[in-house]
């Protein structure tokens, strides 16, 4: 009893301790002790796990509005910008960042990050089309698992081991979807990851969407500008 107590008392949860029989008392009170901290240490450790998750979170998502707020000279660069450090942050292969085009019809990659260096593509979806344009129609967040190696969404970078998780999460303001942000990595998105993602999704949507009204009064102006020398030369 005495050596079985000492090991519980210096936090030796799984010491093992054998009763003599159904009437031994005290050696069931200490298996019961030992199965009460066992459960409260596991409750802390759980706990403690939550709190670090929501602390990163919390973290992140003050990181990442601190660059949303950042000025950029076009929105291809404010883009490139945003899909290279949330690419870093999460520690994946690959991102991209699709806008939806001003006619609504297509969706066209801003920009892109894989392997540690910025990637010059073009890409372009109709609306509804492949799973950029699944997401944008659905307005939900995909996560693939063990993805083909003949994926299209695919780069292989530096070589070595394929790919095998896709994430894509729209860039909406309540139900209307402005883009899409996809990640591809080496390693499975954890359900907090996922929950981060979809939360910087919606600081992105709002950021891209007032780069769209600001382009828009600035096309205005300028449009007004030129009636106006038209007016002036007539």
């Amino acid at each position: 009893y005495v050596s079985f107590a000492n090991k519980i008392g210096n936090n030796q949860l799984d010491a093992s301790f054998k009763e003599t029989d159904d009437k031994d008392i005290l050696g069931q009170s200490l298996i019961s002790m030992q199965k009460n901290l066992v459960e409260a240490d596991k409750n802390a450790r759980e706990r403690k796990n939550e709190e670090e998750k929501q602390k990163w979170m919390t973290e992140g998502v003050a990181y990442f509005g601190d660059i949303l707020r950042q000025q950029q000279n076009s929105m291809a660069d404010h883009g490139f910008i945003v899909i290279s450090k949330l690419v870093d942050f999460l520690d994946v292969c690959q991102g991209g960042l699709f806008v939806v085009s001003d006619t609504e019809d297509k969706i066209d990659l801003l920009a892109s990050f894989a392997y540690g260096r910025k990637k010059f593509s073009q890409k372009s979806f109709e609306i509804g089309e492949g799973l950029i344009g699944a997401c944008v129609v659905e307005k939900e967040t995909i996560y693939l698992t063990n993805i083909p190696d003949d994926f299209p969404e695919i780069t292989s970078g530096l070589g070595g081991t394929q790919p095998r998780f896709v994430l894509m999460v729209p860039l909406k303001i309540d139900k209307l979807v402005l883009g899409v942000v996809e990640l591809i990595s080496l390693n499975e998105f954890k359900p907090h990851e996922i929950s981060f993602v979809e939360k910087i999704s919606e600081n992105i949507a709002s950021s891209i969407n007032s780069s769209l009204v600001a382009n828009k009064t600035k096309r205005l102006l300028d449009e007004a500008k030129v009636r106006s020398e038209q007016l002036v030369t007539q």
